[in-house]
């Protein structure tokens, strides 16, 4: 081979190289961009975070059901359920008609159906009873509740969760059964249950 074809080959493979060499540095510039993008939207994931917890509050003559939003970010409800024997109520007053009775005790609760949003560090009583032995009537009873939510976050990500058990993410929440407000003018009344 003639010198001057030496020299022809030299330069075409040194711009091979280089370009060879620009390609890599590219792909290493672009997956790191990815990785960032990756490790952002875990960092946005975390900062809206909802982690929330059903559990009992048993206090002085007090018994109630607490929802509490311990995570960073809002919870948005989609269907909070309420199962008294294995059955769906349609709403939390007319399940403790079904087990408390006696005279007049004290009534408290707080709104959670589809829609309600639960900032960080709130909390919610989902159903709270004081006083004429009806705190002992609904601890009692606790074998017999069951609560199931389904929430959101912002992101649109999902979990469900239930009486002393950790929320578990799920792809999307069921709305097709909802507790609805109950009708506050219908009082419980001295010995009055559904089963009477």
């Amino acid at each position: 081979m003639s010198d001057d074809n030496r020299g022809i080959e030299r330069p075409l493979n040194v711009d091979f190289v280089m370009s060879a060499c620009a390609l890599l540095i590219s792909a290493v510039a672009c997956a790191t961009s990815i990785y960032q993008l990756h490790n952002a939207a875990i960092l946005m994931s975390a900062q809206t975070w909802p982690y929330v917890t059903v559990g009992w509050h048993i206090g002085n003559d007090e018994s109630e059901i607490v929802v509490v939003n311990d995570g960073q970010g809002s919870a948005i409800f989609h269907g909070t359920v309420f199962r008294l024997d294995n059955r769906a109520q349609h709403d939390v007053l007319s399940a403790l008609r079904q087990i408390v009775n006696g005279s007049t005790g004290v009534v408290q609760m707080d709104a959670l159906v589809r829609g309600v949003v639960l900032r960080p560090g709130q909390s919610l009583r989902l159903i709270g009873v004081r006083g004429a032995g009806w705190d002992k009537q609904l601890r009692d009873a606790k074998s017999r509740i069951v609560v199931d939510l389904c929430y959101c976050s912002i992101l649109d990500r999902c979990w469900t969760s239930a009486i002393d058990e950790l929320p578990k993410e799920v792809a999307r929440c069921d709305e097709s059964s909802n507790l609805t407000m109950p009708d506050l003018k219908v009082a419980i009344t001295p010995g009055e249950t559904d089963g009477d």
